[in-house]
């Protein structure tokens, strides 16, 4: 890390200003997420809501100039933002929650070295959630402490002093407004609309029901440990150093040279009979036995695969934290390229196969997400091997890993992932033959507004689909139905882009109806 923390940093608390505008920041932000999301159906008001958060995350930090990182991070959040406008999906949760954690850590813990370690300050924060509950007693002698410090009595005495200056102005100005409220009708009007307005409010009031309170109280202690610094922090430096940076050297350097070795050619030839098969009956096409059905060999294996290479990852890291005078041992980098080479012939066999069982059957956002994931793993094993061969730390890995990660669901988040799920069977089913048309409309249902126009597309073709373009009309009889309601039932703060684009191109439903009978 850069540096650590300085003994007065850790132990003195912020001033009372300081924590009033803490105050502040949190009851405020509690407010807007309960009148942005609460009971609602969420989209715009997300992208507000974000805003504001960030805004005042950065509004808490401290006092610092603007770097080029500062600006590439207003830009991934505006981005990011702007998306919950258009569609909100997991990928833009996700995204969102990453930058939110990131940008604590960046923005109130400047002296916390950047990348991951600012993203764990961030979730620190949140965990500070929990000392909070368990550890009032903390808090109370804290609190405790504050109210007899010379501080707080200064700011109290301020605050009488200010009662005592706005007292005269107060009195004389309610004196006014009562006179003026005989004399003057046009203002005694306002002034009794006002406070009649007032009176009815407060009688027709209705206290917050229990979950509401609740809601309220979560989210304030959730924002509380967001914007400020959580003594959880302290704990990072001490963790950087126990992050592996390598074993120490063994007393038997040869049993763990032949042991390192042995297992690379073990792993090496159980790799290389499995890609073998694949290339005969895979790639090549050959005939399957009889006693193998063609489902259970291109579909369920998919994912035991997917798990043989993420072992296979996790081995070769282990193995390579081990001391250089073994991993620099002539033949072990070999055999560990041409494992990671068969790693990738394995990923791309996963890959047909998936490639096979959509075109057999149809494509659905798990089996998009599973071919997502696939390049993620690629991607691991490449910096894997850069480690490996350029001898680069484990936090250098755990940067570029956690990168990755982040631009595939900063990617994926701005995709219209379910349009093209949609279309894409619509497009199969449109090649297949008349008699043997295979497109699940319930499906296609499911996947809401992106697959809308799909829908209709499949209504309107009745040559084509026959009855499954029946099944799509009363899809959309349910759905024009259903939309219809919402709507009436949602205002600005639930407006999304996609959704209002596809609500826009639903027919009516009157046209529905005449449509099915006909």
């Amino acid at each position: 890390m850069n540096s650590s923390p300085s003994p007065q940093e850790t132990h003195t608390t912020p001033p009372l200003s300081g924590r009033l505008k803490l105050l502040c920041s949190v009851i405020l932000l509690t407010v807007a997420v309960d009148f942005l999301t609460f009971g609602i159906n969420l989209g715009i008001g997300v992208t507000l809501l974000c805003g504001l958060i960030w805004f005042i995350l950065r509004l808490n930090r401290p006092a610092r100039t603007i770097d080029w990182k500062d600006l590439l991070l207003y830009g991934l959040m505006a981005i990011s933002a702007i998306q919950t406008a258009i569609e909100l999906s997991f990928s833009n949760w996700l995204v969102l929650f990453l930058l939110t954690i990131y940008a604590s850590g960046h923005f109130l813990h400047r002296q916390i070295a950047p990348y991951w370690r600012r993203a764990l300050e961030g979730l620190f924060g949140l965990l500070n959630v929990y000392l909070v509950f368990f550890n009032l007693k903390r808090g109370l002698r804290e609190a405790k402490h504050s109210s007899q410090s010379s501080t707080f009595k200064d700011s109290l005495k301020q605050g009488k002093r200010w009662f005592v200056i706005t007292l005269p102005a107060s009195i004389i100005t309610i004196a006014f407004l009562f006179l003026f409220s005989s004399g003057n009708a046009l203002m005694g009007d306002e002034i009794k609309n006002t406070l009649t307005n007032l009176a009815q409010w407060i009688i027709d009031y209705q206290f917050p029901s229990f979950l509401r309170i609740t809601f309220w109280i979560c989210i304030a202690f959730l924002l509380l440990s967001l914007l400020s610094r959580s003594p959880l922090s302290l704990d990072l430096a001490r963790i950087e150093k126990h992050l592996p940076g390598g074993w120490a050297a063994p007393t038997d350097l040869a049993a763990r040279i032949w042991s390192t070795r042995i297992l690379l050619i073990a792993v090496n030839v159980i790799f290389f009979a499995a890609n073998s098969l694949d290339v005969f009956y895979l790639w090549m096409e050959t005939k399957l036995p009889d006693e193998i059905n063609f489902s259970e060999y291109v579909h369920q294996g998919v994912y035991n695969l997917i798990a043989c290479v993420a072992l296979a990852a996790g081995v070769l890291l282990i193995v390579f934290q081990q001391n250089k005078q073994i991993t620099n041992t002539r033949g072990q980098k070999f055999l560990a390229n041409l494992w990671i080479a068969q790693n990738f012939l394995l990923i791309s066999s996963v890959l047909l196969r998936l490639h096979l069982y959509i075109d057999t059957y149809h494509l659905s956002l798990l089996r998009l997400y599973v071919a997502f994931f696939l390049i993620l793993v690629v991607v691991g094993f490449v910096l894997l091997a850069i480690k490996i061969n350029q001898q680069r730390n484990f936090s250098w890995l755990i940067n570029s890993n956690l990168l990755a990660v982040f631009l595939l669901f900063f990617v994926v988040q701005l995709i219209n992932d379910r349009a093209f799920v949609a279309r894409y069977n619509y497009e199969q089913a449109l090649q297949s033959d008349k008699g043997n048309i295979i497109l699940d409309v319930d499906y296609l249902a499911s996947l809401g507004p992106p697959a809308w126009p799909v829908l209709q597309w499949v209504a309107e073709d009745v040559p084509q689909f026959g009855n499954t373009a029946n099944l799509a009309k009363n899809e959309l009889l349910n759905t024009s139905y259903d939309e219809q309601y919402r709507l009436r039932n949602s205002d600005w703060r639930s407006w999304q882009y996609r959704r209002w684009i596809a609500s826009n191109s639903l027919p009516n439903t009157i046209e529905l109806v005449i449509g099915s009978n006909e």
